[in-house]
């Protein structure tokens, strides 16, 4: 249900040239990391927001959003499509002790690609996801899993990792990414 649902999705967006990328979850279910995916996270380029909420309202419904106190992105859309959560963000922003944490949804974000028959799929790199899940409150699971799969895979895109110095980390995500960059490249 959820990879039609996803298939469904992904036409749609690509037809439309929408700059998109799948995270959350579904990234970590594609590089075979969680078994069950609870929903659709898809990251869209801050210009394509609006045009990709307008498509998958024909899709789906339009859900009510339910205001978090860490998550203060521009734009965030949550649909219902095929029995199915899809959340539109753009501007992800995560508001943390230190400030905020602004991720730079950009055309690098996405370098990898997955194919759902003949339906090309923008993956964002597990990398980011791993910078993200430590910002994100009570996702220590998550990073946990990721850093066990990047640390037996070795990391396929360091500078992913690197560039998020340039935003605003909390101290000790800056040094949980430092200290397993040094142990990755022992």
């Amino acid at each position: 249900m959820l990879i039609d649902t996803l298939k469904k999705v992904g036409l749609a967006l690509n037809e439309e040239k929408i700059r998109w990328g799948i995270g959350g979850s579904v990234l970590l279910f594609a590089h075979g990391i969680v078994d069950f995916p609870r929903d659709i996270d898809i990251l869209v380029h801050q210009d394509d927001s609006k045009k990709a909420a307008d498509i998958l309202s024909t899709l789906g419904k339009l859900k009510e959003r339910t205001p978090s106190d860490s998550c203060i992105s521009d734009e965030f859309y949550e649909f219902s499509i095929g029995g199915i959560d899809v959340e539109i963000i753009s501007g992800f922003t995560i508001k943390h002790d230190q400030g905020l944490y602004k991720y730079v949804f950009s055309k690098k974000s996405t370098p990898e690609r997955l194919d759902l028959d003949h339906i090309e799929i923008p993956l964002m790199s597990l990398e980011d996801w791993y910078v993200i899940y430590q910002v994100l409150p009570d996702r220590e699971e998550k990073v946990a899993l990721i850093e066990r799969f990047l640390s037996s895979r070795g990391l396929k895109y360091p500078h992913h990792l690197t560039r998020q110095f340039d935003f605003n980390l909390p101290d000790n995500v800056s040094e949980h990414i430092e200290k397993f960059i040094s142990m990755t490249f022992l």
